[in-house]
């Protein structure tokens, strides 16, 4: 695992806990160094970019996983303004991210059926009580105590037919999402 800038090989796994939450109320937009939104470039572009780069180990390691925190908020994508300059928020930037991340998980799982490497997503609960949800002003729902409790996997179970986001929605819904 890596931590802190430190590999422990007695793990044999790697963990990326990285992500952007809503802001607060009112924040303005906020840009990557590459100028890409901030809340899709660390949502959804970091784990794309390192999940890509590590897919040689994680096929030649296999059986392994990837597991991908998403959210069961999710908005439409608007393909003519996906960075958000038009008209902002970070909490539509927040869940158009998130719904990136699944659509993303969806791919990947088609394309490593047969590699060995499962991959799903999850939403881990709903308002927990966390400093993402603090900072927007909302009282939490559940506790991170409970967040295992409260998680619901949006991709198959490993080895079953069923599609992805079954528990969330429905292909024809997930479908209609994505303007």
């Amino acid at each position: 695992m890596w931590a802190g800038g430190r590999r422990d090989d007695s793990d044999h796994r790697i963990d990326r806990r990285t992500g952007h939450g809503f802001g607060p109320p009112g924040a303005d937009r906020q840009l990557s160094a590459d100028g890409i939104e901030l809340r899709f470039a660390v949502n959804y572009l970091a784990g794309y970019r390192l999940t890509r780069l590590l897919l040689p180990l994680l096929i030649s390691s296999a059986p392994s996983r990837i597991v991908n925190v998403a959210s069961a908020g999710q908005l439409p994508i608007d393909f003519a303004d996906p960075m958000l300059e038009r008209e902002y928020d970070g909490i539509s930037a927040y869940r158009r991210s998130k719904l990136a991340q699944i659509m993303f998980t969806f791919d990947l799982a088609d394309e490593l059926r047969d590699n060995g490497v499962t991959v799903t997503s999850l939403h881990p609960a709903t308002f927990m009580n966390t400093t993402m949800v603090r900072e927007t002003g909302t009282d939490p729902a559940s506790s991170v105590a409970r967040r295992g409790q409260t998680s619901r996997r949006t991709t198959p179970t490993p080895g079953s037919d069923s599609r992805p986001c079954r528990r969330i929605c429905s292909p024809k819904l997930f479908a209609s999402w994505v303007l």
